[in-house]
């Protein structure tokens, strides 16, 4: 008697998916039709996800490391403040003898709020946006090109199983 061991892919969309998935020049197809776009690239975007953070992040890093110093200036004073609320500052925190509890996604804001305060008052905004629509191209190309790996295609059809099965129940 022969069995065979079908083990299930991750349902986890929140992962780093296989970088030699993600770049396998051999899946880049084009799309027959409006309607095959349209799927592969939603497809795309929701499994690889992470990975095209962390594109994004790299043109980021890329691009303002050897173009634009102050951008990199504004990200470190972002990530600074982001460290300090996080881990050193006090719980509460002490402002003008006033004790405030700040949760951790205040906190995260009011990072964002110091980054964006330091690309204002160093101009940079024409920098960011140039480097957003570069990400954004190299992200809509990808998840447009970038045709359905078996393991996508299995994970669509088992979360398209469970949820009918969990429709049919409620």
């Amino acid at each position: 008697l022969c069995v065979m061991s079908f083990q299930l892919p991750s349902l986890n969309t929140n992962e780093l998916r296989p970088l030699q998935s993600f770049v396998d020049t051999q899946g880049f197809k084009k799309p027959t039709s409006y309607q095959n776009w349209v799927e592969r690239s939603l497809d795309n975007l929701e499994y690889y996800k992470v990975n095209y953070v962390a594109l994004w992040v790299a043109v980021y890093f890329a691009v303002g490391f050897f173009s634009q110093y102050w951008l990199l200036f504004a990200v470190a004073v972002a990530a600074g403040a982001a460290y300090y609320l996080v881990k050193i500052a006090p719980e509460p925190l002490l402002l003008q003898d006033k004790k405030i509890s700040i949760d951790l996604n205040k906190k995260y804001a009011i990072s964002c709020g110091i980054y964006f305060i330091t690309v204002w008052l160093f101009g940079l905004w024409s920098d960011i946006l140039a480097l957003t629509l570069k990400a954004l191209i190299l992200v809509v190309a990808h998840a447009s090109f970038r045709q359905r790996t078996l393991v996508q295609n299995t994970e669509k059809i088992v979360k398209t199983t469970i949820q009918a099965g969990i429709d049919k129940t409620a």
